[in-house]
């Protein structure tokens, strides 16, 4: 742990402030996600969302209704053609999330695997809301590292499907702090179960 945590009140009051959350909050194309019913369509997933047992600020989460916006939030260019986001129902989720103090690996910064953790979440969020009711398990991850990822300090994660078949779908991630520097990204395959799997 480095320093000392910060009050519940006082993040909530700042994150609340922040230019990338007043733009998410106002965008027509973008709606708020209830914590707690993400939670449920989660599933086992929601324990992801949390390392809940630390005292810390829910993440505030929001589902994209079209793919319109997408380039300018993603930096698009920069994603190759193959894991654009596809036609999906939801096409995007977007997660504001503030890094806690005690989850550093090395001080001052995130340990790789709540990184992970994070990524994972989220993408799974994207499965559940795409494939409501069915199990997701996520199979591979590959990730990458690009920058490190700083405790006490806001971050806004993307989270996408780019392709789907029969019981499998391919999800990507990643993750930048508020001045749209690209921290961390990922892809991974998740298996869907159940009935109706597919786009």
């Amino acid at each position: 742990m480095t320093g000392e945590l910060r009050s519940i009140d006082s993040i909530v009051r700042e994150r609340a402030a922040l230019p990338a959350v007043q733009e998410l909050e106002q965008n027509s194309n973008c709606q708020a996600i209830d914590i707690r019913q993400a939670k449920q369509q989660l599933g086992e997933f929601a324990n992801h969302f949390g390392y809940t047992n630390l005292n810390r600020v829910p993440p505030l989460l929001f589902a994209w209704k079209a793919n319109s916006d997408l380039s300018q939030q993603l930096q698009q260019t920069t994603i190759p053609a193959a894991r654009q986001p596809g036609r999906f129902s939801v096409p995007m989720v977007t997660m504001v999330d503030y890094i806690n103090e005690n989850v550093a690996g090395h001080p001052g910064v995130i340990h790789g695997g709540m990184t992970a953790t994070l990524a994972t979440s989220l993408m799974g969020l994207a499965a559940a809301l795409n494939f409501s009711g069915q199990d997701v398990v996520v199979s591979t991850m590959k990730m990458d590292y690009r920058k490190p990822v700083f405790t006490a300090s806001f971050v806004k994660v993307h989270a996408w499907l780019y392709g789907a078949s029969k019981g499998t779908a391919s999800a990507a991630v990643r993750l930048y702090d508020l001045q749209n520097q690209l921290l961390y990204e990922a892809v991974s395959d998740l298996k869907i179960s159940g009935e109706g799997v597919g786009n």
